[in-house]
């Protein structure tokens, strides 16, 4: 049976092992996804989709209706619902926003 050989990048030292203060270290910074990454990731998506259907709204829905309804009124009508939904998602999504801003600095402060 031949011998395997790994070289140097395959050599286990004991100085690349974390303590277990390493590792108490480690999670005390917050090292990994946390709450806070979690939470602005999710208030950075929902922005992204008010945003997109606000301008999707102001470039597509509105130009169409206007150009496709048999009366203005009509074409009024329909903008003005359809910006109302628009107008409470942007509402509920700054809510959530606020509501959720202050983990996303207690865990900035954290790391840094």
């Amino acid at each position: 049976m031949m011998p395997v050989e790994f070289g140097e990048e395959a050599e286990i030292h004991i100085s690349n092992i974390p303590s277990a203060q390493g590792v108490r270290e480690m999670k005390r910074r917050g090292a990994g996804v946390g709450t806070g990454a979690i939470l602005r990731a999710v208030r950075l998506l929902l922005v992204a989709l008010w945003l997109g259907a606000a301008v999707y709204f102001s470039f597509a829905v509105a130009p169409s209706a206007f150009a496709v309804l048999p009366s203005r009124e009509l074409a009024g009508a329909l903008v003005t619902r359809t910006l109302s939904i628009v107008n409470v998602g942007g509402f509920i999504v700054a809510v959530f926003a606020l509501l959720t801003a202050p983990f996303g600095w207690r865990a900035a402060g954290r790391v840094a």
